[in-house]
Parts: structure tokens; sequence; C-alpha cells
């Protein structure tokens, strides 16, 4: 599940200075109504295995002084991205090594925590069953290495929103589709942007497998390269 060359890779550069007191701090993100935290294994492969948005997993633990200074840089970035993109965290404090779920999370056992903060984005797979083993797809891991501030953050995270379409490039393209009749729910961005923005990524996974009915949600037209087309 986890990555393990991305162990002790998954540093974050902070390029900042942050004054902190440390004398009342509660526990990470307990007051957040913005970050869901991770409590076991099982609300992970619920959740985060089976979801069509991006999930964006910050693994922490308080005992570490940057995972400490990075609370509030990603408490401001859960603000700006929460309506796009499915943001946790795990406290690696907070789960119970009497039933093993330290062990369940290797990021968290002893040896890995002075390694904290590590944040990672699971992006859905584009198929969810895979053509060659019969299997559920599994989404894409990727760590996050860049620098601490809620704007880089957001920046990779919407990188890799997946966007779940599929182009129509021509007036004939977009005819057939129209008509095709197996696909009675249909949703068409019309648009001269070469970027799908994150707001259309979330929507596109928000319904997905609900508006249409095979293999992609939607469709989206880029008109600047098809300026002559009349509809």
């Amino acid at each position: 599940m986890f990555n393990k060359s991305h162990l002790f890779k998954g540093f974050l550069t902070f390029g900042l200075v942050i004054l902190i007191s440390f004398t009342t701090v509660s526990a990470l993100y307990e007051d957040s109504e913005d970050i869901t935290l991770m409590k076991n294994i099982e609300t992970f492969q619920e959740t985060i295995l089976k979801s069509d948005f991006l999930s964006v997993m910050l693994f922490c633990s308080q005992k570490v002084e940057n995972c400490v200074l990075l609370e509030p840089i990603y408490k401001e970035f859960a603000k700006t991205m929460k309506d796009f993109v499915k943001i946790y965290a795990v406290d690696c404090d907070k789960l119970d090594p009497t039933n093993d779920e330290v062990g369940e999370f290797p990021l968290c056992k002893p040896e890995s925590v002075q390694y904290l903060p590590y944040l990672v984005t699971y992006e859905p797979p584009a198929t969810k069953i895979n053509p060659y083993t019969n299997q559920p797809s599994k989404p894409t891991e990727r760590a996050y290495q860049g620098t601490g501030d809620p704007k880089s953050i957001a920046n990779f995270a919407r990188q890799h929103m997946p966007a779940f379409r599929e182009i129509i490039t021509s007036k004939e393209g977009l005819e057939a589709f129209l008509n095709d009749q197996y696909v009675p729910n249909k949703v068409i961005l019309f648009t001269n942007k070469p970027q799908t923005s994150p707001l259309y990524k979330s929507l596109a996974s928000e319904y997905r497998d609900r508006l249409l009915v095979r293999y992609f949600d939607f469709y989206f037209l880029f008109s600047s390269s098809q300026k002559s087309m009349k509809v």
C-alpha cells in the first residue's frame, strides 16, 4: 500500500520561520472542519481506495516540531481546496498500538516518525477494474517534496486531480455523442481554455458513473482548435 522507496524521501522543505508556543498544544487537526482525521486502515480502504476524488493525506506527529509548524499551513491549504479534493491527516500519536493500528500505517512506526511530516496524494484510477487482472484498480500514490506553503501544496494537488474526460475535436464527434442513445445523461463543457479547471474536475469526480453510464463522465470541447465549428 505504501511505497517504501518514498519512506525517507517525504521531507517537506520549509522556507519560513515560525515562532510558536508549545506550552498549550492540542491534538493535531482535531479542531479542523476541513480535514478528516484517518484513524484506522479500514477507514482508509473504504474512503481513499474507493474514492473518485483526489485524496491528500498528511502523516504527522505532535512529537515532531516540523509537524506542529506545518499545521497552520495545512489548514490554510485545506480551506482553499476543500471543495475540490478530499483532505485527510493521520495523527500517529492517536493510533492505538495495542491493536496494531501503528503497524497498519508503516509511516507511524517509532523508527519512521522522526522523518515526518509526510504528504502524499492518491489519484483515483481512470478505470475502476484492471482489464488485465480483473481486479479493482489502485490509486496512484505521489509523494509531495515541495516547499511548505499553502499555494505550493495546492498547485501540486490541482496538477494531479483526475479529469475523467474525453475531448471532442470535431462537429461529427459532437453529433455522434449527442445522438448516442446508450448514453442518455450527457454533460458537455464548451471552453477555449487549455486546461480543465479544478471546479469541473471536481464535478466530474462527483458525478462519475451517474451522469454517463459507460466509460467517462464529462466531454470537453476545446473550441480554440475548432473556431469554424458551428453548433
